[in-house]
């Protein structure tokens, strides 16, 4: 049986406490604030599973780097946290909706 990976604190980064104010504008405009609140706390508690679950992520082709897990609440569309593993700490740098040409932005920082 494998180990179980280290538990690692997981950070997000001013960047990313942007993207879940958007995210959470976007919502709330189009929902209200309920809605709004639900989401961000669903994409709050999916990054706090990264602590344990970070090695699932996806590496992201062209920056070995960085990882991405996409979170989704139901069938249809979710976010993407895009991560870095830093020491001891999971860095999430970016949530993009999965609709977006997220890769294609990354690119462009």
């Amino acid at each position: 049986m494998a180990a179980k990976p280290p538990r690692l604190d997981v950070i997000v980064t001013p960047q990313a406490q942007r993207d879940l104010g958007g995210i959470w504008d976007y919502n709330s405009d189009r929902y209200d604030s309920d809605h709004a609140n639900d989401y961000i706390g669903f994409l709050t508690d999916e990054t706090i599973k990264l602590k344990s679950e970070y090695p699932k992520g996806k590496t992201i082709p062209g920056n070995p780097d960085l990882r991405y897990r996409i979170m989704r609440k139901g069938r249809g569309h979710g976010h993407i946290a895009v991560y870095k593993i830093v020491g001891d700490t999971v860095r999430v740098f970016h949530y993009f909706h999965t609709a977006q040409d997220w890769q294609g932005k990354l690119e462009q920082e």
